[in-house]
């Protein structure tokens, strides 16, 4: 079984009897344990989540609590479509045609009262009213945990309830624990920025959770593409969050950057570290202004010198070899063609802001304002841009 002290988030790692640097080298060793899913195994899990949790919307609409649990969160829903003014609330107005949802939600709302009605009657009329109720909200794309947690405790007392609960926590956790590769090599990749490595641990953890909560298998798509930008983008948002005072403008960061790809490879080329006279004359950054930022906290070669670029992810990162499954790599040589099928979905101008903006094919991540200035569009245009791709890539 999987120790889960880093998935947990109200977890005091401060108070184990482990220090944190053994527990994530304890855990690491543990996630090596766990295989990389082959592509048909993804999908029959897939399918088996998606029957379970068909299965578990079945029974919460056929109860009165579950029901109304159901109207009130659609209420609530539609309740935010504007604002009071009138106008659009921001977060209806950059959604896929929100009038569409507008009329969808409606309609699930209007659903579930007739199927509150018919729930009276037992009759093949009921039973049509409940499934199409299950796939208008399939529609809705909500999160799976959120359906499983609108269950409640006199729910649960169903035996058979009690069942699929189990089944979908066992499935989930067999998604999650088959993919925790990759919150190492998100992590890995954010190690230089002053966050201790544990929180990107547990941040990572949290957006690999999300993902699986939200992933749409019938897409076609690998998971591992999906978890990679959700997995990535919680990092990034809980840096901004409870670490702002780490922030450092974009010129610093590329520097940064250049740093770390240089000291890299003369570490590959000599076999040592460069000292900072040495990087200065490699780099072309004035010693002084080298001493300033490596002042930076934990601005420090990371654990693995492997000499890739910043935007290189690799799925066995620092994972012993005696742990590795035959199918990682696999997984790692097929990563960017699992990234090129997501961007088909998108048009060239959608396809190129993401590339730029998280630095697939290129030697950094570009800002909104440098992604504008390539493009000769507003900031505000690539930010909308980059949305709509974003949700057609995950399907939110």
């Amino acid at each position: 079984m999987l120790d889960t002290r880093f998935i947990a988030n109200d977890i005091d790692l401060g108070a184990q009897a482990v220090d944190a640097t053994q527990s994530i080298d304890i855990y690491r060793l543990q996630v090596g344990r766990h295989g990389l899913l082959k592509a048909e195994d993804e999908r029959q899990l897939g399918r088996e989540i998606n029957e379970t949790i068909s299965n578990l919307v079945l029974h919460l609409i056929s109860s009165e609590a579950g029901l109304d649990k159901l109207e009130q969160l659609m209420t609530d829903y539609l309740f935010g479509y504007q604002n009071k003014d009138g106008s659009i609330s921001k977060r209806w107005a950059m959604s896929h045609e929100p009038a569409f949802i507008e009329n969808l939600i409606s309609s699930v709302i209007d659903l579930i009262r007739v199927t509150r009605f018919m729930n009276q009657e037992d009759s093949d009329e009921a039973t049509n009213a409940k499934h199409n109720l299950a796939a208008l909200l399939n529609m809705l794309s909500i999160s799976r945990s959120y359906l499983v947690d609108l269950i409640d405790d006199d729910m649960q007392a169903s035996p058979s309830l009690r069942k699929q609960l189990r089944r979908y926590a066992r499935l989930r956790n067999q998604l999650v624990e088959s993919n925790l590769r990759l919150v190492f090599s998100v992590a890995a990749k954010f190690n230089s920025v002053g966050v201790p490595y544990n929180d990107l641990i547990q941040e990572g953890n949290i957006g690999l959770i999300k993902a699986s909560d939200r992933f749409n298998f019938t897409k076609g798509y690998r998971f591992s593409t999906y978890a990679l930008l959700t997995i990535q983008n919680n990092v990034k948002s809980a840096i901004q969050r409870k670490y702002p005072l780490i922030s450092r403008p974009g010129y610093l960061q590329e520097k940064m950057s250049i740093i770390r790809e240089v000291r890299n490879a003369y570490i590959q080329k000599e076999g040592r570290k460069p000292n900072l006279a040495v990087l200065s004359e490699l780099t072309g950054i004035p010693l002084s202004q080298l001493e300033r930022i490596e002042s930076f906290p934990n601005f420090s070669v990371p654990i693995n010198t492997s000499g890739a670029s910043d935007e290189d992810l690799t799925l066995g990162i620092e994972i012993p070899d005696k742990y590795q499954n035959s199918a990682a790599l696999y997984e790692e040589q097929q990563q960017k063609q699992q990234i090129e099928a997501a961007l088909a979905e998108l048009n060239p101008r959608e396809k190129q802001v993401i590339l730029m903006r998280y630095g697939v094919g290129y030697k950094k991540e570009f800002t909104l304002k440098e992604v504008a200035e390539q493009l000769y569009l507003s900031i505000e245009r690539v930010r909308q841009i980059e949305k709509k791709a974003m949700r057609k890539i995950m399907n939110e």
